[in-house]
């Protein structure tokens, strides 16, 4: 009966060692999405980052410049496509054709 006892502790613990692992990979791999918009700049702000780009459904986005983003290459009228993270940060822009 002493085994036991000493067993069923460890495998709790590593029951709940396992989900804590699980539920960690999960909410990882959900912070590291990318979202695009493709549509038309509509401002662009070289001082403070922020680019508005609204698309063809007339919804306006306000995104942030990531550090790699050159904003000299833009203009309002352009038509673009922004991918961008949850926290409205551009990882990367495209111009369309």
């Amino acid at each position: 009966m002493k085994t036991l006892r000493i067993e069923k502790p460890f495998a709790l613990i590593a029951v709940i060692l396992f989900a804590l692992f699980v539920a960690t990979a999960t909410l990882t791999q959900a912070d590291d999405s990318v979202m695009a918009v493709k549509g038309t700049i509509v401002s662009v702000d070289p001082n403070s980052g922020e680019v508005a780009v609204i698309d063809d459904a007339g919804k306006t986005f306000m995104l942030k410049a990531g550090p790699d983003n050159d904003l000299k290459t833009i203009q309002k009228g352009d038509a673009v496509t922004i991918e961008y993270d949850k926290s409205n940060v551009i990882q990367s822009i495209h111009m369309q054709e």
